[in-house]
């Protein structure tokens, strides 16, 4: 029997709008001093104080965001310290939070980690578009890295957001950063992040017309209409990313077994396009 896993809702309208972004403060050199708690600290001015409020209601704490010295490029980097939530321990908060048009295909960056405890950072990525009917945010995109390893030189990385369509370009994007320490010794940096972008145009348009399964919700079979996608890869892909299945398109048409996978929702991409898929 299949079991049930977390599903997450997606609500889209209809425009087409595609350009990039500007990452607010990517190098972390620009700083901010606030005053939150018990004390004052400089933090990187990209900074979006969203949990600080909780943090200092519950223990006096600071904000778990600093600048540091010890910088990949540069002068400073950012740097998630240990605080606490209500005895537990807690770093990070919002990181940035930007207005973009764009779809953003892999957020890059370097991060540095000292970590001898098995303690876990991460950051994820939100895409949200306005929506007028429902005067809601919905959440066009979603992405996100976490970091066990312990790294004492600055270390690349990159990360794919996943899109259930392309038919709804976002408006607003927000990177959070998370850090649970368990003891002073760990620390996490991050510094120079970057964005890559989707190509989106008429062409993909007009493919993304002609991509259709049924059925939708799913069991153990899908029917794949691939129209003008002949040729190109096709993916399942689950809620964490991860690559599930992968077959070159060779017909119009195909059938994919979904019979080994568990319920919940998944992804099909193909190309550079991707819908989103429920199994039952």
């Amino acid at each position: 029997m299949k079991k049930s896993i977390l599903l997450i809702g997606f609500t889209f309208l209809f425009s087409y709008s595609y350009s990039q972004c500007t990452v607010p403060n990517p190098s972390f050199e620009s700083t901010t001093v606030t005053n939150v708690g018990s004390g004052s600290i400089t933090h990187p001015n990209s900074y979006n104080p969203y949990l600080s409020a909780l943090l200092s209601f519950f223990s006096g704490g600071l904000p778990g965001v600093d600048s540091t010295l010890d910088a990949q490029v540069g002068n400073l980097a950012m740097d998630l310290f240990k605080d606490s939530l209500a005895g537990y321990p807690i770093g990070g908060d919002v990181l940035m939070v930007m207005p973009c048009n764009g779809f953003v295909s892999s957020v890059n960056g370097f991060y540095k980690m000292s970590n001898t405890v098995n303690d876990t950072a991460g950051l994820i990525f939100i895409a949200t578009a306005y929506n007028a009917n429902t005067q809601q945010r919905d959440t066009i995109g979603i992405g996100g890295r976490n970091f066990f390893s312990n790294q004492l030189n600055y270390t690349s990385f990159s990360f794919n957001p996943l899109y259930p369509s392309l038919n709804v370009s976002p408006d607003t994007i927000t990177i959070w950063a998370f850090f649970f320490p368990s003891t002073d010794r760990t620390s996490f940096k991050l510094d120079n992040l970057s964005f890559n972008y989707l190509t989106v145009g008429t062409d993909e348009q007009q493919k993304a017309e002609k991509f259709k399964f049924y059925p939708n919700p799913a069991e153990d079979k899908l029917r794949i209409q691939t129209g003008s996608f002949r040729g190109e890869i096709l993916q399942l892909i689950d809620l964490k990313g991860q690559l599930l299945h992968e077959v070159r398109v060779s017909e119009a048409s195909q059938n994919l077994d979904l019979s080994q996978f568990e319920s919940g929702i998944y992804f099909i991409r193909i190309g550079q396009h991707t819908e989103k898929l429920i199994i039952k």
